[in-house]
């Protein structure tokens, strides 16, 4: 998977098990010039290592989720050294950047710079890639499709439930189940079967050869597809949110134009709630009634629906210019490489 992200790359490895004499062995082989990890990647045994090599160590979208601070900040004399190590911090915000000072990293080192999430995601819209993955599931692109995006235990059943009501209106819209872990692929059919759903079809079998005809549940258990598939969506819920699990990404759906519906619980992602919040794109449901409910109000609005969706899109692209700003951080630590 990261080799189809990632073509440009030299190579590609497995990061080491935290373990001193095997990170090392890693490191000499590789002999960095500068060490960048992104969000807030700490191994212990692995940056100090590069510190006794003299090794460049920077962190580019720095970020520290509440749960994640709480965590951090128990055990700070310990974090304190460790950020020691790190010779620069680039940050999402402001409130990422007052956690990691709070557990020990010098205010010096420090520096907002943005979400470069947002010129990743803006720079992966493609219409190619909307059509190939409606080809593969053999959907239309005017079809009306309910995506619900990296849902946990707990979530299906309500989504089915807000489906199976939508059906009398919308009898023709497609439900696709994307589990935030493949490997939950064959519960989540046992969950739509006992939910008295027989017409369902998994990618995986679709990738194994089988066309998609009549079912109009299809279930991703193939990983590497849930940006693709976002594509397709008329309404999404990204899950994570209605159980106690900080949400999941929704800028990856806001990037190709949708209306997004969530639950409550999304600690590691304020600021991207807020954003799409403020807009009127990000809408926030405690249950499967208002999920419902607001769900039929924005298919009634077409006009509506499509504003606030090009309004989430330009969101996205507004909030761009973050990578140049994680990209100059690094080319400016590979001219003043240590001594």
């Amino acid at each position: 998977m990261a080799i189809s992200l990632v073509p440009e790359a030299t190579a590609i490895i497995y990061y080491p098990l935290d373990i001193p004499f095997i990170v090392r062995k890693v490191i000499e082989r590789v002999n960095p010039d500068v060490f960048v990890m992104t969000e807030t990647e700490l191994w212990p045994n692995f940056l100090h290592t590069c510190k006794e090599m003299k090794i460049k160590v920077l962190m580019v979208n720095g970020r520290i989720s509440p749960r994640s601070f709480r965590s951090y900040r128990l055990s700070s004399f310990f974090w304190k050294r460790v950020l020691s190590f790190v010779d620069g911090v680039g940050v999402i915000s402001e409130v990422d950047g007052e956690r990691i000072i709070s557990i020990g990293l010098s205010p010096e080192r420090m520096e907002v710079m943005g979400n470069a999430k947002y010129d990743g995601l803006a720079a992966k819209v493609s219409p190619a890639l909307a059509e190939e993955i409606a080809v593969r599931l053999n959907i239309a692109l005017e079809e009306p499709v309910f995506v619900a995006g990296s849902t946990h235990d707990g979530e299906e059943s309500l989504v089915l439930e807000v489906y199976r009501r939508l059906l009398p209106d919308y009898p023709d819209m497609k439900l696709i189940l994307i589990p935030r872990h493949v490997e939950r692929g064959a519960a989540v059919r046992e969950i739509v079967a006992r939910n008295g759903f027989t017409d369902v079809i998994t990618l995986s079998a679709i990738n194994g050869g089988r066309v998609r005809t009549r079912e109009r549940i299809i279930i991703i258990d193939v990983i590497g597809e849930l940006f693709k598939v976002y594509s397709l969506a008329t309404v999404v819920f990204c899950g994570g949110s209605l159980v106690p699990r900080g949400g999941q990404n929704i800028l990856e759906p806001a990037a190709w134009g949708k209306v997004v519906f969530h639950g409550p619980s999304m600690e590691d992602f304020m600021d991207e709630k807020n954003i799409l919040a403020g807009i009127g794109a990000g809408i926030t449901v405690t249950g499967g009634e208002e999920m419902l409910a607001g769900i039929r109000a924005m298919l009634s609005q077409p006009a509506l629906l499509r504003e606030k969706g090009e309004a989430a899109r330009n969101a996205i692209i507004a909030n761009r210019g973050a990578a140049k700003r994680y990209a100059r951080l690094i080319i400016e630590s590979l001219s003043n490489k240590r001594g």
